[in-house]
């Protein structure tokens, strides 16, 4: 980072959760469509900023970058608003985990919902595209369209 004073250094995060930095669950999603395998999904507990909200979010991370690399133009990154995610906020110290699993047949997302005392399920190949973000929110955007 020092031999590049004018990028932000955040170092090696394979987990690439700087589009979620208050993410409380996270699981891979075992689908076949992608080339490397590299999608996951995320429960962001900042989504909502009501709160005690969150959102659902999908990161297709495309191909690895590598260490050092901070070229993020291939990624995706999908966010699902309509599914209603809460936190616990009342606890000491924070939330609590939020587990998630994805049925590798039935292609439904499990997600616990702390806030709620409940389990959601989505069913996760019925999204649709509304927008790209990539304006709206250029800090959490790579400077090269993708």
């Amino acid at each position: 980072c020092a031999n590049r004073p004018f990028d932000q250094c955040f170092f090696l995060h394979a987990d690439m959760l700087h589009e979620s930095p208050a993410c409380i669950g996270i699981a891979h999603d075992p689908e076949e469509d992608t080339a490397y395998g590299t999608v996951y999904w995320a429960f962001d507990a900042t989504g909502d900023n009501s709160g005690d909200g969150g959102q659902l979010v999908r990161f297709d991370f495309s191909q690895p970058h590598g260490p050092g690399s901070m070229d993020h133009s291939i990624a995706s990154v999908r966010r699902y608003p309509e599914v209603k995610l809460y936190r616990d906020g009342n606890r000491e110290g924070g939330s609590h985990h939020a587990g998630m699993v994805v049925h590798p047949t039935k292609r439904i997302l499990f997600v616990a919902n702390p806030g709620k005392g409940s389990v959601t399920a989505v069913h996760i190949d019925s999204g649709r595209y509304s927008r790209t973000a990539r304006e709206e929110y250029p800090i959490f955007s790579n400077r090269l369209p993708s």
